[in-house]
């Protein structure tokens, strides 16, 4: 991966860490997973120091809700709160964590029912990374396949041979993934 000046990163790094502490962010945050930043450090001034690559950058960041803005050398990135309290950057910039430590990385385990117009999808978490989708149609089921489900932070991606693979998020206690345009939400039961 080509990375750009050094000055973006250090913009993109303070993003991801206003995330970790609801409204208020302060302190460390580190990449879950592979992250174009090596850190951020929020301080109760506004100021974040930025790292990468081992060099650190300081600029300034601002919370509005959801939306942490960090700045840094005349560039601005909008990270997203998460429910968890990790800074999203989107793919390119990565997911931070308040040092590290999404709570996400528990595994999933147990039933989540989306239901819409008397249909139901079951997905089944059972051992490790195994699960098992079922389509139930006014109550008889129409359909189960057994796939394999890969988790990094609060992303979790499941297959299952021969169908498009299913991208899901958890929100809170449940899960969450967009399906032909519509947004579903999977219910722990």
């Amino acid at each position: 991966m080509n990375r750009k000046p050094f000055l973006m990163v250090p913009v993109a790094a303070a993003g991801l860490m206003l995330g970790g502490c609801g409204a208020r962010v302060s302190g460390v945050y580190k990449p879950d997973g592979a992250g174009f930043l090596d850190g951020m450090n929020f301080k109760p001034d506004g100021k974040v120091d930025l790292t990468f690559m081992t060099m650190t950058k300081e600029g300034t960041f601002a919370v509005d809700g959801k939306r942490v803005k960090v700045t840094n050398g005349g560039d601005t990135q909008v990270f997203t709160l998460d429910d968890r309290g990790c800074l999203d950057g989107g793919q390119l910039l990565g997911r931070y964590c308040k040092d590290g430590k999404s709570g996400a990385e528990d595994a999933l385990s147990g039933a989540f029912v989306a239901q819409r117009e008397g249909t139901a999808i079951q997905l089944n978490f059972h051992g490790p990374q195994a699960v098992r989708v079922s389509v139930v149609e006014r109550g008889v089921t129409q359909n189960t396949a057994e796939g394999s489900y890969r988790q990094r932070g609060d992303r979790i991606t499941v297959s299952v041979a021969g169908g498009e693979p299913l991208e899901l998020r958890r929100s809170g206690d449940g899960l969450e993934a967009t399906m032909e345009g519509h947004l579903v939400k999977f219910v722990k039961r």
